[in-house]
């Protein structure tokens, strides 16, 4: 039934392939998979992966199971590969010269070699687009030879996080082969002139023998001719709206821009350019089969969405009312709480402070209503004291109050209905939150919350600014090992009331043997109060001291042990049973294994090995 059932798809895609492809650009498609379409599963396990082009017929080929995070990246799934399984086509695809991928590379030192995203079926095959390899800071693509490397891809580690890939081997000559970063191009250190890519392709490995594990595939997209610098946009935008990445605007001009699969710009990053920070949208553009219903941004400081929010993008129930519609935002990165100074909003409105973010919001040919969820920095707010202003140019100076419906539970101001009233169609309009009430937004601007390790690596010292107060009692240190649950380590009186720069700090003389994460509560005379953004710091590992973290852990653990024995690791409960064969072991690297424990029932479990014995909470 299974066989039947894959031949019947197979039969009707073609059609579909002629109506949809990546950003609407067709012509020489010879690969397109994505997670949220094609993948078939048994549980959370992927067990095949379809070619939407029909070229490929992808078969699992490995031990384990990759396995499907359903919400992984801006509410779309991704495939995460377990270190021991890739997916192998059947199919020769030549003449390979521009590839895309959306995912993440992880590749801890000395573990699988340098496996890449997508690579060949062959031995040792040197036809691969996206890795990165030991101990190197670079991002790799090759085929045949040389390899072609850029330096500076992603800053200081030999991993990248989730990132939209891209590669063009047919500009010539070498020095002008072009690969992308979240559309920023990157300087080929390496020289050389990378000959097209002619393989049967891979997902998760370079070849037979590099199986990446921990990385993650969202999509990957192979054409047979160089795209054009508007088709290449096309595809680009494409895959940031779906995945919530923000394109590069360096050198401005036509970068940062995203365009609909008919050329249609609908996010100009030359206008407003210091609003291009974060920027997500709500889109549906039947042409890239793109129908995105809900965003975050990559902080989840700020989400935007059709009808209510749902776990994930599929899941949500609203509809758009025709093709070709579209809401972008970004925001002027500033600080997502009221700080004293020169900040813009008019007079006699009867507004007290209001928030220093601001929002730069477009709409093209949208004509429904979306919400937005926007995180401050508070934890004690009243709706009925906030209000919005919109403006036209971004000079709220002169811009106007709207009283739309408001609420406000667990940190999370919800704007509800906002309709073309606020923000027409086809304008752009700029957006911030004000408040009528002296207690919101928060009356204290914090600055510059660092944690760090001293006196030989047994203390952390936190440091934290306020460049005013206002009312503000005292401060409570919090310390998590999750930055889920809290406790209080201690409180410094605050300052009451102050205009000028202030300094505190303290010191935790006894942190977790783990990472550990650190808030601040700010308190006011009235006990209203405050929660900080979020620090951490792990301390460096004692010489024959076992460090297990997050505690609690809901799906794996990374063991440190300094003194080796990863291999007489074991998992005891604490009635005495040996579960160590319902946990996978992965070693990462000398000092650091990674034990998936998602197999074992909530409760409390001891981690034994040649050092010792750590006790851990299994959610």
């Amino acid at each position: 039934m299974k066989r039947k059932s894959t031949l019947y798809f197979l039969l009707f895609m073609p059609f579909f392939c002629m109506s949809q492809n990546p950003g609407g650009v067709s012509s020489n498609l010879k690969l397109w998979v994505k997670a949220n379409t094609g993948v078939s599963t048994a549980g959370s396990n992927v067990t095949d992966w379809i070619d939407q082009t029909t070229t490929n017929d992808f078969a699992k080929l490995g031990t384990g199971n990759p396995t499907l995070q359903t919400a992984a990246l801006n509410y779309n799934p991704t495939v995460v590969f377990n270190g021991t399984t890739r997916f192998t086509g059947n199919t020769t695809i030549n003449n390979i010269t521009h590839g895309f991928a959306i995912g993440k590379i992880e590749n801890p030192a000395n573990v699988n070699g340098s496996g890449a995203l997508i690579g060949s079926s062959a031995s040792a095959g040197s036809d691969y687009f996206f890795h990165t390899q030991n101990a190197t800071p670079a991002l790799f693509c090759s085929s045949t030879n040389p390899t072609v490397q850029y330096t500076g891809a992603n800053g200081s580690s030999n991993s990248i996080g989730y990132s939209l890939f891209s590669e063009d081997m047919g500009r010539t000559p070498g020095a002008n082969d072009v690969i992308r970063l979240n559309g920023k191009d990157l300087v080929n250190d390496n020289g050389g002139d990378p000959v097209p890519y002619n393989a049967i392709p891979t997902l998760g490995s370079r070849a037979t023998q590099n199986i990446i594990v921990g990385s993650e595939l969202a999509e990957a997209i192979l054409y047979d001719a160089s795209l054009s610098f508007a088709d290449r946009n096309k595809v680009e935008s494409y895959l940031a709206m779906k995945y919530g990445i923000t394109l590069s605007n360096s050198g401005s001009g036509t970068n940062g821009d995203y365009t609909s699969s008919s050329g249609t710009l609908i996010w100009d990053a030359d206008n407003g350019s210091a609003y291009h920070h974060n920027v997500i949208g709500i889109a549906k553009d039947d042409n890239s089969a793109l129908l995105q219903k809900q965003s975050h941004q990559s902080d989840d400081s700020t989400r935007i969405y059709i009808s209510a929010l749902a776990a994930s993008n599929t899941l949500n129930a609203g509809t758009f009312g025709s093709d070709g519609q579209f809401v972008m935002m970004g925001h002027n990165n500033l600080n997502l709480r009221h700080t004293s100074g020169n900040i813009e909003y008019p007079s006699g409105q009867g507004i007290y402070s209001r928030l220093d973010r601001e929002w730069k919001i477009t709409n093209t040919n949208f004509d429904g209503t979306f919400s937005l969820d926007i995180k401050p920095n508070a934890t004690s707010v009243t709706a009925s004291d906030l209000r919005i202003l919109i403006d036209d140019d971004g000079d709220f100076s002169n811009s106007t109050l709207f009283n739309p419906t408001i609420t406000y539970s667990t940190g999370i101001i919800t704007i509800t209905g906002i309709s073309n009233a606020l923000i027409p169609v086809d304008n752009t309009r700029y957006l911030t939150i004000v408040s009528l009430s002296p207690m919101t937004p928060l009356p204290v601007s914090l600055t510059d919350f660092t944690a760090n390790l001293i006196n030989n690596n047994k203390y952390v010292q936190l440091n934290w600014k306020t460049i005013s107060e206002n009312n503000n009692d005292y401060f409570t240190i919090e310390r998590s090992a999750n930055a889920l649950q809290w406790q209080e380590i201690g409180r410094l009186s605050g300052a009451r009331n102050s205009s000028q720069l202030l300094v505190y700090t303290f010191t935790d003389k006894a942190p977790l043997p783990a990472t550990n994460y650190y808030r601040l509560k700010q308190t006011d005379i009235d006990g209203n109060f405050s929660i900080s953004d979020v620090t951490l710091v792990k301390p460096v590992p004692q010489p024959g001291k076992l460090m297990v973290y997050p505690n609690p852990a809901r799906n794996e653990v990374i063991i440190d042990n300094t003194t080796g024995g990863h291999e007489k690791l074991s998992v005891i409960s604490v009635t005495g049973k040996d579960l160590t064969t319902s946990v996978n072991i992965i070693l990462l690297d000398a000092n650091r294994t990674k034990m998936d424990i998602s197999n074992l029932p909530p409760g409390i479990y001891f981690i034994k090995s040649a050092s010792g014995s750590f006790k851990i909470y299994k959610k």
